[in-house]
């Protein structure tokens, strides 16, 4: 299946500059392609700085999603599969100087359970970690 992320591009100080939604994202080799808006398909190589939607907000963004969320329902409230992204708010504060937003990027690869075939990936990456150090064999002592 498809994913969806934010391609971000950073200015010179390691700000947000933009981000741009891409939706109908697969795999390719060690990269990936996906359509743009126009229907034509373009490769990405994997390594893109891409929003994994871990953001740190003040509260002052909350007022802009929740408009944006409203607008989102009215147009798109009906459909099952409809994703209102942050991307999209994020991006339109930042072209109109309303936002600031640091770039925080990781040399760590990414890995997620998006379908159910993923979870095979999801769980031999994890336990290479735990094999690594790189994570606890037992998050919680009691858990």
């Amino acid at each position: 299946g498809h994913v969806a992320r934010g391609v971000c591009s950073a200015d010179a100080n390691g700000f947000l500059a933009n981000i741009v939604e891409r939706t109908k994202i697969m795999k390719e080799g060690n990269g990936a392609r996906f359509t743009d808006e126009n229907g034509a398909e373009k490769i990405l190589t994997g390594e893109e700085v891409v929003s994994m939607n871990l953001w740190g907000f003040t509260p002052a963004i909350f007022d802009d999603l929740r408009v944006g969320f409203e607008a989102f329902l009215k147009e798109h409230g009906t459909e099952e599969k409809a994703e209102f992204f942050l991307p999209f708010v994020v991006n339109e504060l930042i072209e109109k100087g309303d936002a600031r937003v640091k770039v925080l990027p990781t040399p760590d690869s990414w890995f997620g359970v998006t379908y159910r075939e993923d979870k095979p990936f999801v769980d031999k990456s994890i336990h290479a970690l735990i094999d690594g150090g790189v994570y606890p064999a037992k998050l919680w002592p009691n858990g």
